[in-house]
């Protein structure tokens, strides 16, 4: 059912000169992350006149698949290698899909 679906905008910001290693972290994570059962959406967008500012768009069939993920070892590390890397941060919207 589409209403159960979990959506979450994360905004990250990388330290200035780390942007290259910051979105190789992201993209290693976002690829094991679309493997995921429930993943209907992992996109990671770029500010083209920030290249240090990220987005992440995420999508889950529902809430057990989003704290399944939530739970992962490949997040984990990867937040740990995140954090280095980062500026200030991330911040985090979690969103209900109404359809």
């Amino acid at each position: 059912m589409t209403g159960d679906a979990i959506v979450l905008w994360v905004s990250m910001v990388a330290r200035k000169g780390t942007a290259p290693a910051m979105r190789q972290a992201i993209e290693t994570v976002a690829a094991i992350s679309r493997s995921e059962e429930g993943c209907q959406i992992y996109q990671l967008l770029e500010d083209p006149r920030e290249p240090e500012r990220f987005r992440l768009l995420e999508r889950w069939r529902d809430r057990k698949t989003f704290e399944a993920h939530q739970k992962s070892a490949h997040l984990a590390d990867g937040f740990k290698r995140m954090a280095a890397l980062q500026a200030e941060a991330p911040t985090f919207e979690r969103w209900q899909a109404i359809d």
